[in-house]
């Protein structure tokens, strides 16, 4: 089975690999270290707390009437992941069977699960994520039982 979590790369060039959460958290306060910015600098701390999985209880957090930043909700990782997993749906070889067929197909599962997220009518934005997953690991499993006929 190829491995479809890497995009088709043109000519010679290789893909660029993600930085860690620690590495952004790193970066994030290295360009802040001399801020003056109460609020840039209190972010900076979040991330590198959540890179090292060091965050404070959430709920001791907001006792200070600070408000947190979007990207540190607990919906966040569920979101990203949720992202990740359409960006898979998207991604097949060009030179897979069926090609065309395949990914209208994903992307229409991709459409529908980013529209229940987006609509709210979806709680569970991890079940979404699985949801989608497990749809092309069916995929994935029809096409290697079509390719072996």
């Amino acid at each position: 089975m190829s491995d479809l979590s890497m995009p088709a790369c043109a000519g010679n060039t290789l893909p660029i690999a993600e930085p860690s959460d620690l590495e952004v958290a790193i970066r994030v306060a290295q360009q802040l270290i001399d801020s003056n910015q109460l609020l840039s600098v209190r972010e900076a701390l979040r991330l590198l707390l959540r890179a090292l999985d060091a965050e404070p209880d959430v709920t001791s957090s907001t006792a200070g009437g600070g408000e947190r930043c979007p990207a540190a909700h607990p919906e966040a990782r569920e979101l990203r992941e949720l992202l990740a997993v359409v960006r898979e749906a998207l991604t097949l070889p060009f030179d897979a069977d069926d090609y065309e067929r395949r990914l209208i197909a994903r992307a229409g599962w991709a459409h529908t699960v980013m529209a229940a997220v987006l609509d709210d009518t979806s709680e569970d934005i991890g079940w979404n994520a699985d949801f989608l997953r497990s749809k092309l690991t069916a995929d994935d499993a029809d096409t290697q039982r079509g390719a072996r006929r």
